[in-house]
């Protein structure tokens, strides 16, 4: 699912109130940290796993747009 609009429409609430409704885990991350595959890395095997203490887990990739547009 991609969500977008301007900043301050509420795409982040509704993603929480989601994962909290359904009992899943919440991870936000900005795409901008993680440029590098050392970070992409990191991403998907310590922080994910770890925080996934739940059957189903809500990533939220925050820049993703500006992430898109740097490696294309």
């Amino acid at each position: 699912m991609q969500l977008s609009g301007v900043p301050g429409v509420g795409k982040t609430v509704l993603l929480r109130d989601l994962a909290d409704k359904k009992g899943f885990s919440y991870v936000k991350f900005d795409c901008l940290s993680f440029f590098n595959i050392p970070g992409i890395k990191k991403l998907f095997l310590e922080n994910l796993i770890e925080s996934c203490n739940t059957s189903a887990l809500i990533v939220h990739l925050i820049n993703f747009e500006k992430y898109r547009l740097l490696i294309d």
